[in-house]
């Protein structure tokens, strides 16, 4: 049951993104300055569709797939600006998993844990996962970035970048050196049993609304590997007004906590 939990927590990302092994690529000699990390951020939203095409979407919706060990997993994720989310699961029609916030208050509701308020670096780890458009705001959510050099990525060199946030763990991001559109992604999150590494492998990206959003996402967690197949994704959605509101089990257990 841990297990299965364990491996269902980190595909939860909604778009919670194996792994091949990596080798670090010849040190840059001192006429190849390595380009500033805000600088490859930067380069990375122009390539994505440009500032002003984030600014225009305000929410949403995307439904994806998984099939493990012979299981069908159908998500649908909502989300809003600037850190609302929504998701629920159906496993295999047998299970429900529901994970939101309101855009403060972070929960989830499992079979497999009860329903459960998210509290301390497990809360705010996962308020980072909600941020909408996380890269094109980074300044509102990082304190610190830092270019840690090249390395190869599925044969092609990719700057490594190591965002520090305000609050939770660092996260490395992995920028195309020619496309400078993320295809690697590692962050840390709480499971069941314990903190885990999840390295998240975003590909075939396609434009929507001006902007390219990624497919396909291979994801490894432990030795959990899945790939989550965006079906469909919809911007500027008619929302409905209690999206976002936290479902009773949250709220009683809410109120039991205040007591």
């Amino acid at each position: 049951m841990h297990q299965k939990s364990d491996t269902i927590t980190a595909i939860l990302f909604v778009f919670v993104f194996c792994i091949s092994l990596t080798q670090m690529l010849p040190h840059v000699s001192g006429a190849d300055v390595l380009p500033k990390a805000n600088e490859l951020i930067e380069k990375s939203i122009e390539a994505g569709g440009g500032l002003s095409a984030y600014e225009k979407i305000s929410n949403k919706k995307a439904v994806c797939s998984i099939r493990q060990k012979g299981k069908l997993i159908k998500i649908t994720v909502f989300q809003e600006k600037p850190n609302k989310h929504y998701s629920i699961s159906d496993i295999d029609g047998k299970f429900k998993v529901e994970q939101g916030s309101d855009g403060h208050l972070v929960w989830e509701n499992s079979p497999f844990t009860g329903a459960r308020i998210l509290q301390g670096e497990d809360r705010a780890n996962k308020r980072l996962d909600y941020s909408f458009n996380i890269l094109a705001s980074w300044r509102k959510h990082f304190k610190k970035v830092q270019n840690a050099g090249l390395e190869e990525i599925n044969g092609k060199p990719c700057y490594k970048v190591i965002m520090t946030p305000h609050e939770g763990t660092d996260r490395i991001y992995y920028f195309d050196k020619d496309r400078a559109l993320p295809v690697k992604i590692i962050k840390d999150t709480m499971t069941p049993m314990g903190r885990r590494k999840i390295e998240v492998f975003p590909d075939d990206y396609r434009k929507i609304s001006g902007i390219l959003c990624p497919h396909t996402i291979k994801q490894v967690v432990a030795d959990h590997e899945s790939t989550v197949h965006i079906e469909t994704i919809e911007f500027n959605i008619d929302m409905p007004k209690d999206r976002f509101v936290p479902p009773e089990g949250i709220t009683k257990r809410l109120n039991e906590n205040k007591k």
